[in-house]
């Protein structure tokens, strides 16, 4: 991983810009690394909500694995604004939340933030998937990484292949199991639920797009500037 990395997302949510994510990256002295992303309204959606969400982790890294210490998300500015915070305490190995009992703390567990650095080292690069714990700082739910092949992509580095990994819960993929064995598939299985991420070979494996959908709607992030 670089020893600082800034990237800049544009936001917009079926097909309408609504704003900007800014993540980064900061390798320490003691050897550890935080993380950061800010996702906030910009423009005229900024005159509909003036909601906004920060997320800070920290983790270390032991050969190619990510290991994350702690992990917050704070929601603000409506009515559902929440703070969530978990620590990872691998001595008595536990998840401790802020606002939620503790949980034993799963193998190969990552926090919503990490698990972009995760991929970044170890990306899919061929046919196949791997599963992954993810917290959000308050619960725990096992995601599928799928390899969905590579894409060329026009990207902030100009025309690049980006390799694809879609991202579905375990209930997900388990409907969607179910789906395909029926005749006539009902409403629910025609409703999408899933989180896709283009990664640059080229560029470190940089998440240069990453889109989420859910039911009618579409939320896009794209990179418009990295240092």
């Amino acid at each position: 991983l670089p020893e600082k990395l800034e990237l800049e997302y544009d936001l917009t949510r079926n097909g309408i810009g609504i704003g900007e994510v800014s993540r980064t990256l900061q390798h320490r002295t003691d050897g550890s690394y935080v993380h950061t992303m800010w996702t906030r309204p910009t423009g005229f959606a900024r005159l509909l909500t003036q909601t906004e969400w920060r997320e800070e982790g920290e983790f270390i890294v032991q050969g190619t694995d990510v290991l994350p210490r702690r992990f917050s998300e704070i929601r603000s500015g409506d009515k559902r604004a929440y703070e969530h915070r978990v620590t990872f305490d691998r001595a008595k190995s536990l998840l401790l939340f802020g606002n939620a009992p503790s949980q034993p703390l799963p193998r190969g567990i990552q926090d919503q933030g990490s698990v972009i650095y995760a991929l970044m080292l170890n990306p899919l690069v061929q046919t196949g998937e791997c599963i992954l714990p993810t917290t959000d700082g308050k619960d725990v739910e096992m995601y599928r990484f799928i390899y969905q092949g590579k894409e060329s992509l026009s990207t902030l580095f100009g025309e690049h292949e980006a390799v694809v990994i879609r991202r579905v819960s375990q209930k997900q993929f388990e409907r969607e199991q179910r789906c395909r064995t029926q005749t006539r598939p009902d409403a629910d299985c025609k409703e999408p639920d899933d989180f896709t991420l283009w990664l640059a070979p080229a560029k470190g494996y940089v998440p240069v797009k990453l889109e989420r959908r859910r039911k009618d709607e579409t939320t896009t992030m794209t990179l418009r500037e990295a240092r």
